[in-house]
């Protein structure tokens, strides 16, 4: 798995936000990706094929006002929380911590806002 997925995802696909919306005049530069791991996809598919509903994981890097890349995505254990199978909120609580250490990896530290909030 480290040869196809060193860090526990795989980029499917991507969509250039920049060039689809340049049409209508908008200038700001977006690029979306969807990301996953089929393995772990499948760890949740046998118990309820509607997660598949949220995987792949959508990430989308967007540039802000200022020409800085904000990176946005919902929580992993939020989305597949929301089937009600315990087995499947753990594997998003899993995806939580692999998105987590992927953002390290890439120099932004993102645990903060990956933390469950207390309600």
């Amino acid at each position: 798995m480290a040869v196809s997925a060193p860090n526990d995802l795989v980029r499917y696909a991507r969509i250039n936000g920049t060039s689809l919306f340049s049409i209508a005049g908008h200038n700001t530069r977006s690029m979306e990706y969807l990301t996953g791991n089929h393995v772990i996809a499948e760890t949740m598919f046998r118990h309820d094929p509607k997660a598949l509903l949220y995987a792949p994981l959508r990430m989308l890097v967007y540039s802000d006002g200022d020409g800085n890349a904000v990176f946005s995505m919902h929580r992993p254990s939020d989305e597949f929380g929301s089937l009600g199978i315990p087995e499947v909120t753990k594997v998003g609580e899993d995806l939580d911590r692999i998105v987590v250490n992927l953002l390290r990896v890439c120099g932004v530290d993102a645990s903060q806002e990956f933390a469950r909030h207390s309600e």
